[in-house]
C-alpha cells in the first residue's frame, strides 16, 4: 500500500474547523427538512444514499476501486463493514431523530459526555489513568449537566 503524504498543519486546521461548522450546522438542515414534513428515516436514508453517491465518485476519482473490491469480497471484513453500518444508523437516526422532535440540546450533550463517560468507566474496570486536563473535561460536563438540571427544575419555561 503506497504511503499517505503528509499534511500541512494549517490544511488540516482548515479541515477540522470546517467539519465542526458543518456539523454544527446539520441539526439546523434537519429540523428544516423535518419542518417539510420529512420523518428521521427518510432524512437518513437521503443522507446515506447520497454519502454513497458521494464515496463511489472519491473512490473512482483516487482510482481505488480495485481496493474497494477487495474489502467486499472478504466475507469477514464485510461482515464487520455489516455490523458497524447498522450502530452508526442507529447513531445517526437517533440524532435526526431528536433534533427533529426539538431535542438538539439532549442529543448534542450525549455526544459530549459519552467520551467522558467512557473515561471515567475506563478508570473503574481497566483502571486507567485520567490526567488533569481529562479531569477537567469530566468536571466541566458535570458542572454543564447540572447547570441544564437546575434550569430546568426552576423553571420549565427556561430549559
Amino acid at each position: 500500500m503506497p504511503s499517505v503524504p503528509p499534511v500541512a498543519p494549517r490544511a488540516a486546521l482548515a479541515s477540522a474547523f470546517g467539519c465542526y461548522v458543518m456539523w454544527g450546522f446539520m441539526p439546523l438542515l434537519f429540523m428544516g427538512q423535518g419542518a417539510l414534513g420529512f420523518d428521521a428515516f427518510e432524512i437518513l436514508a437521503h443522507r446515506a444514499l447520497w454519502s454513497v453517491a458521494v464515496a463511489g465518485l472519491l473512490v473512482l476519482l483516487a482510482k481505488q476501486g480495485d481496493q474497494v473490491r477487495a474489502v467486499l469480497t472478504t466475507p469477514k471484513t464485510l461482515g464487520w463493514l455489516i455490523l458497524s453500518t447498522l450502530l452508526i444508523a442507529v447513531n445517526w437516526g437517533l440524532y435526526v431523530w431528536a433534533t427533529t422532535h426539538h431535542a438538539t440540546l439532549e442529543a448534542s450533550l450525549g455526544y459530549y459526555i459519552n467520551p467522558l463517560l467512557n473515561m471515567v468507566v475506563g478508570l473503574w474496570l481497566f483502571r486507567e489513568k485520567i490526567d488533569k486536563w481529562g479531569w477537567v473535561a469530566i468536571g466541566l460536563a458535570a458542572i454543564g449537566r447540572g447547570y441544564r438540571s437546575f434550569w430546568r427544575s426552576a423553571s420549565p419555561a427556561m430549559a
